[in-house]
């Protein structure tokens, strides 16, 4: 192990691979009667091929099945695998009465309270078993800044892998940079994509490097979780024209300094366009970064954690003019490159 005195503690976060719930379109939350497919348990061992050379001194996993299945095939694939260790902290967001069931039946079942939880998180909330009322985001939220305290203190300038779920994933990477349960919505993590934040010594605020990383499964851009409506925005430094591969192919494609990425700047929330419209930025680091801290509806504290870096690209999704900016992607290899996504931080 490298010597940890002057490094930053890194705490990598995996939401688990794809399992029989996701692929039914139901809700899972904190119950465990969901496990992975064999897709899924084929593209954990590929994300376990992907981190092979980050020196995880610990792996800690949500005790439910289908993250714990995960964090066995990532360490499967390593020829010194790190302990994996289960944490509580790790386990979904509860939702009590709607695990199980459907996406559609729960919007039609429970319209007000749906309605919350997709444009008012910090305010949803359900009764529990015992009919008390809880506020699950919220919750989320207060138990990702005890988690990452007690984890960045416990491993200083160690690399952490925590293997968890799409809900407390966000929780707790937002949390890190200081923002609270109602920007719930305003990033992304798919199935087995990698997100990094670094704590550098002596410091409580983090740093984001990288925002979910799935390249190292399929070579495209993230899927946006509201569905092919609404703008993409691809910022790209360091894109030469024509160096793109197909996964760019009819995109618009503007300069960070032209007056047409002005009017876009302008223009958005884009008011659902369908089909989604793709378009690709390209310029220096730091004029992206004036690009991105323009762009509306982002939280601050996300656009200031987000530093663009040169040859990896980073995407924002506005799926209509009443949904939240959702920042899908940061930093991430180019597909195709012969890069991956976790060399930024090995």
């Amino acid at each position: 192990m490298p010597e940890t005195k002057d490094r930053p503690t890194r705490l990598w976060i995996l939401r688990h691979a794809l399992s029989t719930y996701n692929r039914q379109g139901r809700f899972q939350g904190s119950s465990d009667d969901s496990h992975l497919t064999e897709e899924g348990f084929n593209e954990a061992r590929r994300a376990g091929e992907a981190l092979a050379r980050i020196p995880f001194r610990t792996v800690y996993t949500s005790p439910l099945a289908r993250a714990v299945e995960t964090a066995g095939a990532v360490m499967a694939s390593r020829e010194h695998p790190a302990p994996v260790v289960s944490h509580h902290a790790l386990a979904e967001i509860s939702l009590f009465c709607w695990e199980g069931r459907r996406y559609a039946e729960i919007c039609d079942a429970y319209p007000d309270q749906y309605g919350d939880w997709v444009h008012a998180p910090a305010r949803f909330s359900l009764e529990d078993q015992q009919g008390a009322r809880r506020y699950p985001v919220r919750e989320a939220f207060d138990r990702a800044r005890l988690l990452a305290a007690e984890l960045t203190s416990r491993h200083p300038g160690e690399d952490v892998l925590l293997v968890t779920h799409n809900g407390m994933g966000r929780a707790l990477l937002l949390s890190a940079l200081g923002l609270g349960p109602e920007s719930f919505h305003t990033i992304q993590q798919n199935n087995l994509g990698v997100s990094v934040l670094e704590y550098p010594r002596g410091e409580r605020e983090a740093r984001l490097l990288v925002l979910n990383a799935t390249g190292y499964i399929r070579p495209r851009l993230p899927k946006p979780k509201s569905g092919a409506i609404g703008v993409r925005v691809v910022l790209a430094p360091g894109l030469e024209p024509g160096a793109a591969s197909e996964w760019l192919n009819g995109a618009q494609r503007l300069e960070a300094r032209s007056e047409e990425c002005g009017r876009l700047i302008a223009g958005l929330p884009h008011p659902g366009a369908r089909p989604l419209t793709t378009i690709a930025l390209s310029g220096a680091a730091n004029e992206l970064d004036g690009v991105l801290a323009r762009l509306p509806l982002l939280p601050a504290p996300l656009v200031r954690a987000a530093k663009l870096q040169s040859g990896r690209f980073t995407v924002v999704h506005y799926a209509g003019p009443h949904s939240p900016a959702a920042l899908l992607a940061l930093n991430l290899s180019f597909p195709g490159s012969e890069r991956t996504g976790m060399e930024l931080t090995a």
